[in-house]
Formats: structure tokens, sequence, C-alpha cells
């Protein structure tokens, strides 16, 4: 039978430091998610019940989106945050001259 070398001590301890990374990593990441928790009172982990989706699974949300006051209203509320997300350009940017900006060009 092949028997294996004797662990050297450099073997020891990277096996102990990375014992210990690993378990510190793990720790910090509870201690994370139990402040998150208790901050926010959110659950992260949810166990859906009845349906094997959920509650609220895509068979619920096309249900809900075959509604067109629903659909539209999605719609618009997409919308409405997209054009929230371009920000305009500085007042004094002479490089962006066909940005949507460019109206406080002077």
């Amino acid at each position: 039978m092949l028997r294996l070398p004797a662990p050297t001590v450099r073997l020891r301890l990277t096996l102990l430091y990375g014992a210990l990374f690993l378990v510190s990593g793990a720790l910090l990441l509870a201690i994370t998610y139990f402040l998150f928790r208790s901050a926010t009172g959110i659950n992260l982990i949810v166990v859906p019940t009845g349906t094997s989706q959920g509650a609220a699974g895509p068979d619920r949300l096309q249900h809900l989106l075959e509604d067109p006051a629903v659909a539209r209203y999605v719609r618009e509320a997409a919308a409405s945050r997209v054009a929230t997300w371009r920000k305009p350009t500085p007042p004094n940017c002479t490089s962006c001259s066909s940005s949507p900006g460019s109206r406080w060009r002077s």
C-alpha cells in the first residue's frame, strides 16, 4: 500500500489558515445577514406556500398582466422610471451637443 509522506509545517499552516479564513467568512456573512434582517424586518429566506411557484410566480404575474388596466399601469410606471434614469448633462458641456441636456447650452 502506498504511504503518503508526513504533512509538513507549511501544509499544516496552509490548511489551518484556509479553514480559519473559510469560517471567518461564513461568520461575517451570517452576522451581516442577521443585522440586515433585524434592521429592515425583511425576511430574505421565504418558503412559498400553496403552488410550486409561490403566490407571486410567473403564472400569477401573467394572469395579472392579462388585465388591460394593470398592463397599462405597469407600462406607464416602467416608462416613468426609465425617464428618471437619464440625468441631464451639465449646462457648460461643450462636447455634448447632441445629448438631451444640450438645450442648456448658451
